[in-house]
């Protein structure tokens, strides 16, 4: 059960880090929603950070089930 929440976890941050990219903005904790124009680096690095988990996520879901 602990690896579909892995999984979970890992397609929710795939899928969310283009969302973010196409609604141009992404939720920055201080300030809640904020636009690629507002706070340049926060988006970037949160986008970045979202592909990064969302890639750990299923690559360890896959290195537990598979190996």
């Amino acid at each position: 059960m602990q690896e579909l929440a892995i999984l979970a976890m890992g397609i929710f941050f795939i899928f969310y880090a283009p969302y973010c990219m196409l609604k141009g903005g992404t939720y920055y904790n201080r300030n809640g929603w904020v636009s690629r124009e507002e706070s340049p680096l926060a988006f970037f690095l949160l986008v970045s950070v979202y592909v990064v988990l969302g890639l750990i996520s299923i690559i360890t879901f896959v290195f537990l089930n598979f190996s």
